[in-house]
């Protein structure tokens, strides 16, 4: 029975240990886009207004794609990546959602982008 209770424990605190802390900017212009062949998980854009207020100071104002495909699946990251660009060109606002355990070199990684 005390086996039992440790090893679901255990269980327990590694699945709080692996819980997304997701974060939303309000809708907001994207200013600057980025792209690195091995930085910034390759690709990148810069908002008007970031999430340091929302994430307790976790992310800023940049926000990566992961074009690298180290942390989303290259569907993910092109479709995400594609969605940002063409609201830079049209000068349409966007709401990014981003995962403040994933991140290149410092900056979190987006999980969902909304074009107003």
């Amino acid at each position: 029975m005390k086996l039992k209770l440790a090893l679901a424990s255990i269980a327990m605190s590694l699945s709080f240990a692996t819980k997304a802390d997701l974060y939303h900017s309000e809708y907001t212009k994207v200013i600057q886009l980025l792209t690195h062949d091995t930085d910034f998980g390759g690709c990148m854009a810069r908002l008007k207004q970031g999430f340091s207020d929302v994430s307790g100071g976790q992310c800023g104002v940049w926000v990566s794609f992961s074009c690298t495909n180290e942390l989303l699946s290259e569907n993910q990251s092109r479709t995400m990546w594609d969605a940002v660009q063409v609201a830079y060109v049209a000068d349409k606002s966007v709401r990014i959602q981003v995962d403040s355990n994933k991140k290149h070199n410092g900056h979190c990684v987006a999980k969902r982008v909304d074009i107003q």
